[in-house]
């Protein structure tokens, strides 16, 4: 009898054990499907918050590009009334180089746009290469102006000050442009007030005054072209006179734009270079 029951219950023994063994392995399976899926889906929400970073990145190029453009064209067609300025060859030239640098800045970020929603692999290959080439020359042009800023600055820009600035009433380009330079950035001279000591034709029209009026800090309201008080700007009083050169200022101005422009172009180059390997694979 215990020699039956035994061997009996072998067979029994071997069954809840094979049971348990396939219900074990279909609990592996079900929880490695889980997985994958769960891969899976992170994967997708990567490339999805990726092409949202990308086409954000491609929004504000195209916004500053169209913004370059317009400046451009306003520079071209009425520079009147941005500085004062007649219309003259140097200030085409400058304008229409801005102009061709929104024209292909809005035509790469409009393609990025299109490669983003279309999510065009090879588009999107040739826009990293682009975007690496500018962003490249762009770090090169910022290194270099930045070695070579002051040479630029002091021999060349404070030396045409000394030699052709007129005062606050000149009638040559150069007189009217730096006026308008110093009443737009709310600054005095290229490296301050001081530069207009040896500035001879200034001293012959304007004997009396230390610097011009275009120095003197202005109203913000109710009249922005109105100055606070001239003769507490010409005694150098804090707050009535822009003591900042120009040159500071818009250096500052430039550096945040070139920066701006990089930070947007390194973060378009990521999203591209991310966003190629992970089509081909969603491919």
């Amino acid at each position: 009898m215990v020699t039956t029951a035994v061997v009996g219950g072998a067979p029994n023994g071997c069954l809840l054990a094979r049971s348990n063994c396939l219900e074990n392995l279909w609990r592996l399976l079900l929880i490695s499907a889980e997985i994958q899926t769960t891969h899976i889906s992170l994967k997708m929400d990567t490339v999805l918050c990726m092409k949202y970073l990308m086409f954000f990145f491609c929004v504000l190029v195209f916004i500053g590009s169209l913004c370059l453009i317009i400046v451009a064209i306003w520079a071209i067609i009425d520079p009147k009334r941005i500085l004062d300025i007649h219309p003259n060859y140097f200030l085409k030239i400058a304008a229409s180089i801005i102009l061709l640098m929104g024209l292909l800045l809005s035509w790469l970020s409009y393609l990025g746009i299109y490669a983003t929603v279309a999510e065009d692999v090879k588009l999107l290959k040739n826009l990293v290469i682009v975007v690496l080439v500018i962003s490249i020359v762009k770090l090169l042009v910022t290194i270099l102006l930045y070695f070579f800023a002051a040479k630029i600055r002091d021999k060349y820009l404070v030396n045409q000050l000394a030699k052709k600035y007129e005062g606050d009433d000149g009638t040559n380009v150069y007189s009217k442009a730096l006026n308008g330079f110093m009443i737009m950035f709310q600054c005095c001279g290229i490296l301050g007030s001081r530069d207009f000591q040896d500035a001879e034709f200034f001293k012959e029209k304007q004997p009396r005054d230390s610097w011009p009026q275009a120095c003197c800090t202005r109203g913000k309201s109710p009249e922005p072209e109105e100055i606070l008080d001239v003769k507490l700007c010409q005694e150098g009083k804090d707050g009535y006179v822009n003591n900042l050169g120009c040159s500071q200022v818009i250096a500052y101005f430039f550096s945040w734009y070139t920066w701006t422009f990089v930070g947007c172009c390194l973060g378009v180059l990521a999203a591209e270079i991310f966003m190629v390997p992970r089509s081909q694979i969603h491919d």
